[in-house]
């Protein structure tokens, strides 16, 4: 088209404020019409990528010997030389994209046989975006194109061949005021000096009061030490470290950055000294000493008397699990003892990290003393659901549905503003369809088709930097940037979906009570009615995971208004509770808020039977697929659809646990064991997957529900 026309795009943010993921981008874009156009369609598409770059080296070494002989009068004198030089040496950059998340409408329809008249077309758009998505990030942080990896979104609006691209930043969505606890298991180390002369054993421990921390705020963590040694313990050394893995191909890197170092944290209470006690100096530590050891440093990390504050950077990213980059945080403590000893004991605790709390920016969430291994926090509701007409919709991956997108009406003609057409007429616009093919075409060329994400997050990522060359990162982003692994919730009300974040209702009460209900609605609001609440506390002190009620997508609302929506298209419904499950794995796999994807299907009378006659087996296999901030509450979550079918054993219990990230074990037993309906009778199924640590914290809530 030449210089015929222009296109751009304006935000209503500016160009420097990131937009808060859960809020609505707004903005306009624009056509500059210099010289009359043929008629076309505006289009606007929304896009957020995954981009990893790893370079690599191919080429061929050789290796040549030469043998070199000078000759000076009668003397000789001859060199060994030896020549390395690479041939048919090749850079090549791996490279590999993924979408995260996606939105297409169509903004204006310059039909029929007229040209479009010279002027400019001002057209307002306004997407919702989604609470899950993650933050824009990269890294390494630098002013150049030169990166590893990022998380970028933009804008593009295309009209025939003119095409306008606009980057703009996300900022995760506020953590949610869940208060997730993580309690470490002791590790107890043999102390020997030049590796043979043993110097007793020192037992370590540590537990935070809230593992999802937000950036800017601090957090309280507690260390106890049972010193049965002949060496005293010099300082404490607390790291928090951002450990970055990330893949192109079949290649794979990671990245370690030192967010906080303290070098010697001062713990007067804490026992330092070595032991006075001869007779507990010993060779081998039986198991009533461990058990000993185990309860004293349990008593220590709930009393809380050797605590100290660390801040989280604000540098720091967001805990993050994608396709292609996991980000994680990994809270390392580290004692450091004299007499010349070969290791120095450590233990680690995984931390999330995201956007600070909305209602406590700078504050301390403190925890009960007794509540270690649970989550307690209630998440607020809104006063009113937003209203749902939107245009377009946003989706995840390939198919799973996010959150609408809703485009404003366009403006009032008035002297003051653009014509939206030549003739100045004012009409809606017309809403595509989602599989469009001018859509289909652009994702064949630009969108790769999603691939499947890593389950959880595995602590194995804690020790990968002995199997992955290491990179440290020059400069530290400044930026609260990142990409969230938890953010809150847009809640809203829906048909059978649980409002409350925890329920204290005695959930076998309740199946007992309600049993001949068909559809189950009554049985949950049933479930978070005061009735009962106070026997079920009374019998266990700390509370118990709960729901949280995901955002809806908006389009099976059965109250949805039809008009303005983009079309829905039919799919084909699995005829067997396999093929449903097949197809929840599937959408968790490619999912990024694995929470949501579960808690949506409640509101389909199709999962809701799937999740009620779930057996064991498959209980823990969804466990152990969503991401591991996730997996208590989705345990919670399930349980609740089987205990009132009497179906929720101790079977689901073990296996629930068995599937569980080692750093909250005892969080899932503390959580699952209200609900289960033959405790009394099979309880060493769940003890047998504990070991000597976690039936040590799990006890009480074992002897409260007696």
């Amino acid at each position: 088209m030449g210089n015929k026309a222009s296109l751009f795009i304006t935000l209503d943010n500016g160009n420097e404020r990131a937009i808060v993921a859960g809020n609505s981008l707004k903005g306009k874009v624009v056509l500059n019409v210099q010289r009359k156009l043929p008629p076309g369609e505006l289009v606007l598409r929304l896009v957020g990528t995954e981009y990893t770059i790893i370079p690599t080296r191919k080429g061929t070494r050789q290796v040549k010997f030469l043998l070199e002989c000078s000759w000076v009068g009668n003397i000789s004198t001859t060199y060994l030389s030896l020549t390395n030089f690479f041939i048919n040496i090749s850079f090549h950059h791996r490279r590999e994209e993924r979408t995260i998340a996606r939105a297409f409408t169509q903004l204006k329809n310059f039909g029929g046989s007229r040209k479009i008249a010279k002027g400019l077309y001002s057209q307002p758009f306004e997407f919702l975006l989604p609470p899950s998505l993650p933050s824009s990030t990269q890294f390494p942080k630098s002013e150049g194109k030169y990166f590893h990896g990022r998380i970028q979104y933009r804008l593009s609006a295309e009209m025939g061949d003119l095409v306008v691209d606009r980057i703009f930043d996300v900022i995760s969505a506020p953590l949610g005021d869940n208060i997730v606890p993580c309690i470490a298991e002791p590790t107890t180390y043999e102390l020997k000096q030049a590796r043979v002369l043993r110097k007793g054993y020192l037992s370590v421990g540590a537990c935070v009061d809230n593992s999802h921390v937000g950036r800017g705020q601090t957090m309280r963590v507690s260390l106890s030490a049972r010193n049965d040694s002949s060496c005293d313990i010099d300082r404490i050394r607390v790291k928090l470290t951002e450990i970055i893995e990330y893949k192109a191909g079949d290649e794979s890197h990671l990245c370690k950055n030192e967010l906080v170092e303290i070098k010697d944290v001062h713990l007067p209470l804490l026992q330092r000294s070595r032991s006075q006690d001869n007779l507990r100096l010993r060779k081998k530590k039986t198991r009533d000493d461990m058990a000993t050891t185990y309860s004293e440093i349990l008593n220590d990390l709930r009393s809380g008397n050797n605590t100290f504050k660390l801040t989280i950077p604000k540098s720091a990213r967001d805990s993050y699990n994608g396709n292609l980059m996991t980000i994680s945080h990994v809270l390392k403590i580290t004692f450091y003892t004299g007499g010349m000893t070969v290791e120095n004991p450590s233990t680690k605790i995984a931390i999330v990290v995201g956007s600070p709390r909305c209602n406590d920016l700078t504050g301390i969430v403190q925890r009960n003393a007794d509540a270690i291994a649970t989550i307690v926090g209630e998440d607020p509701l809104p006063s009113e659901v937003p209203d749902p007409c939107d245009d377009s919709t946003v989706s995840v991956g390939g198919e799973i549905p996010m959150a609408e997108a809703r485009i404003l009406p366009p403006f009032v003609n008035s002297p003051n503003r653009y014509p939206i057409d030549g003739n100045n007429s004012l009409r809606p616009a017309r809403i595509l369809p989602y599989n469009d093919e001018d859509y289909e075409d652009y994702e064949r060329q630009f969108l790769p088709s999603p691939m499947p994400i890593p389950s959880a997050p595995h602590e194995s990522l804690l020790d990968a930097g002995n199997q992955r060359t290491r990179q440290r990162e020059g400069t530290r982003i400044d930026a609260p940037l990142g990409g969230s692994a938890n953010p809150s919730h847009r809640y809203q009300p829906q048909p059978y979906a649980p409002n409350a974040m925890y329920s204290r209702s005695n959930p076998i009460r309740d199946r007992e009570r309600f049993d001949s209900t068909a559809d189950g609605s009554d049985l949950e609001s049933s479930a978070e009615s005061s009735y009962g609440q106070e026997q079920l506390r009374n019998r266990f002190d700390s509370y118990s995971y709960g729901e949280t009620t995901a955002m809806s997508d908006l389009t099976d609302l059965h109250e949805r208004p039809q008009l303005g929506h983009a079309e829905v298209l039919p799919y084909d419904k699995p005829k067997s509770s396999k093929e449903l499950f097949q197809k929840l794995l599937r959408e968790l796999r490619a999912s990024i808020h694995d929470y949501e994807v579960i808690s949506n299907k409640t509101r389909e009378a199709d999962y809701r039977e799937l999740y009620a006659s779930l057996t064991p087996k498959d209980y823990g296999l969804l466990i152990s697929t969503v991401s591991m901030s996730y997996q208590v509450q989705v345990a919670v979550l399930l349980a609740r659809q089987l205990v009132y079918s009497s179906s929720f054993t101790c079977c689901h219990c073990a296996e629930a646990v068995n599937k569980t990230s080692t750093y909250f074990r005892t969080n899932m037993v503390e959580a699952l064991i209200p609900y289960v309906h033959d405790l009394a009778i099979n309880r060493n199924l769940i003890e047998s997957e504990l070991t000597d640590w976690e039936r040590c914290v799990t006890a009480r809530a074992f002897e409260n529900l007696k």
